[in-house]
């Protein structure tokens, strides 16, 4: 998956189609400086929704095949999905790998509607590769909000989380804590870190 993600990359840059990674292997590095400790099933690759029907005519072409919503879709119907939903789920069968194409981050579209492809990044070592990801204030305010509406029921995405703060200070805590506010997920933040301190042993700052 870390691999593919990379390819992945390559492919959509000698498209010009601006792409972010979130959580997979990018958050596997953040989180446990390697990719062996986090588990991960699909490839989330984040673009625009302008660039939304581009990216997914890449992937077609590459061989990834549209399984959610089934396919094989016309394109009045990729618009309506590309219009209602934030995300398409793709599979190439001869590698047998998951990629969930997003042009949107959370199925709620006034929650993050400014954080998206063109938000701050970073660029994370994957594999003798980089990744591009969301920056750190950004990837934590999506990180509790996905986890948040889906009500946290895969315990992973709260351990990943929990690693992930867990080598941070104190004060880059509070300003990830910071930025979830100003993005009106505080909420979502509060709900995070208490479940990680009374699950996972976290010290909130």
């Amino acid at each position: 998956l870390a691999a593919e993600a990379i390819y992945l990359q390559a492919l959509f840059a000698s498209e010009e189609v601006p792409v972010l990674f979130i959580k997979g292997a990018a958050l596997a590095e953040l989180a446990y400086r390697g990719q062996a400790l986090k588990h991960c099933r699909d490839i989330d690759v984040l673009v625009s929704p302008a660039d939304a029907e581009r990216a997914f005519g890449l992937l077609e072409r590459d061989g990834y095949r549209a399984i959610i919503p089934k396919g094989p879709l016309t394109a009045a119907q990729r618009r309506i999905v590309f219009r209602l939903h934030k995300d398409m789920e793709l599979y190439k069968p001869e590698r047998r790998l998951s990629v969930e194409l997003h042009w949107r981050l959370i199925d709620n579209p006034m929650l993050l509607e400014h954080v998206g492809p063109g938000s701050p990044s970073q660029q994370v070592a994957v594999l003798g590769g980089r990744l591009a990801t969301l920056a750190d204030a950004e990837l934590f305010a999506y990180l509790v909000t996905h986890g948040a509406t889906h009500c946290w029921f895969r315990l992973k995405w709260l351990a990943d989380l929990n690693a992930w703060l867990s080598g941070k200070s104190a004060d880059e805590v509070t300003g990830l804590y910071a930025r979830a506010e100003q993005l009106g997920v505080d909420a979502c933040a509060g709900q995070a870190l208490l479940l990680c301190e009374r699950l996972l042993g976290y010290g909130i700052p």
